[in-house]
């Protein structure tokens, strides 16, 4: 009897289809959970918030960004192919909309707790 391997059981479709998308989220989860070590979330409700922008951004901005800087002579070897400089650059834009989203949720509590003074020092900070 001959013995069945993992290749038999799924059809290389559905195979391509699951290697495709944890290439594209992978590396942006990665980036986004090593953020959250830095600057942890108060509540799932933020962490969930957090974690999905981060996501969102790292996933519609990495391959746009990577053939921005190919333009760049100092990062014209960066190619989409090569999975660390998208790990790289995931995790980048993982970060960035981890902050982001840190300093809105940091904003909008202290907007809450006194919304006058919340204003008035955003003006302040603007002109």
């Amino acid at each position: 009897m001959k013995a069945r391997s993992m290749q038999d059981h799924i059809p290389s479709e559905a195979a391509a289809a699951i290697g495709g998308l944890a290439a594209k989220l992978l590396p942006a989860g990665i980036g986004a959970t090593l953020v959250v070590l830095v600057d942890p979330p108060a509540d799932k409700k933020e962490l969930f918030a957090r974690f999905f922008i981060g996501l969102a951004m790292s996933g519609m901005f990495t391959e746009l960004t990577i053939d921005l800087l190919r333009n760049l002579s100092w990062f014209s070897a960066l190619t989409v192919g090569n999975v660390w400089h998208v790990v790289a650059v995931a995790g980048v834009w993982g970060g960035i909309g981890w902050f982001v989203v840190g300093g809105l949720v940091m904003w909008l509590k202290k907007l809450r707790a006194d919304p006058v003074a919340t204003i008035a020092e955003a003006k302040k900070e603007l002109m």
